[in-house]
């Protein structure tokens, strides 16, 4: 079942803790498994609040959070002050203006498939950007954009994003005005720095200039974050990583590419949590 497109108090009563007593049908369980998620958030609110800084404490962006390291207070917060200074460092990636020209978008470089299982794919297509059309750091805006976005769907942050990034048509043009700074960047958010597991990166048509662009990725990736990275020399390989409902047709899978320009509609409509 989708998962609705943003939290609510309520939808979030899972803590992993207590997953047998999910199961019970009673009355006085439900209540059991509601008391417990409120006594940890409120926990966790208490911790926020003594580090005395400017933090948001909405039920709903502290979730985001808990859920993200499966009710893990210490944890959580700790995620919570490494987001909250990559937002001051990079606070103009965390602008939010939808009538904003945002010419990554109008490129259709990056979108948000809904998966089976109800959470988000985050595609990502390399290949066709121009640079003298959009800069780096506006590809940043909106891949950033869309990873809070999907931090709203309660089923992306419990079970994980998937990625897959498309190299198809990336030359050495393209490649020189990525830096090392910008590789930098992109690992601090895929390691304790944004409020999403990265479940899966897989990474399709890789140019000859692939390897020079890992070679400022790979050596700050965890051990655990490398495990995830998967490289694709086929698409049959990558085909055998999903299930056909949640591929585009041009990677083999059921999906039209209308997704694409859906990725508009949900910069222009959605209400962002984190």
């Amino acid at each position: 079942m989708p998962c609705s497109p943003e939290f609510s108090v309520e939808s979030c009563y899972t803590s992993p803790t207590t997953e047998s007593q999910k199961e019970k049908k009673d009355c006085h369980g439900c209540s059991s498994i509601k008391q417990e998620s409120d006594n940890a958030l409120e926990d966790f609110r208490m911790a926020v609040k003594e580090q005395e800084l400017d933090y948001i404490t909405t039920d709903e962006f502290l979730l985001t959070f808990l859920n993200c390291r499966k009710w893990d207070k210490n944890r959580a917060l700790k995620l919570l002050r490494n987001y909250w200074e990559m937002r001051k460092v990079h606070s103009h990636l965390f602008d939010f203006d939808i009538t904003s020209p945002w010419p990554a978008l109008q490129q259709e470089l990056t979108t948000l498939v809904r998966m089976k299982d109800g959470s988000y794919l985050f595609l990502f297509r390399v290949g066709p950007w121009n640079p003298k059309v959009c800069s780096v750091d506006e590809i940043h805006h909106l891949n950033i954009t869309l990873l809070r976005i999907a931090a709203t769907c309660k089923a992306t942050v419990e079970k994980g994003l998937t990625v897959i990034v498309d190299f198809k048509n990336f030359g050495i043009y393209q490649a020189r005005h990525f830096t090392p700074c910008h590789a930098k960047l992109i690992v601090s958010i895929l390691q304790d720095n944004f409020p999403m597991r990265f479940r899966g990166i897989h990474i399709i048509n890789m140019p000859y200039v692939f390897s020079l662009l890992m070679s400022l990725v790979w050596p700050l990736l965890t051990v655990k974050m490398k495990e995830r990275v998967k490289l694709h020399y086929s698409l049959k390989t990558l085909q055998e990583c999903f299930n056909p409902s949640d591929l585009l047709k041009e990677y083999g899978g059921d999906k039209e590419s209308a997704e694409w320009p859906a990725a508009k509609a949900l910069v222009t409509k959605s209400v962002l949590i984190v």
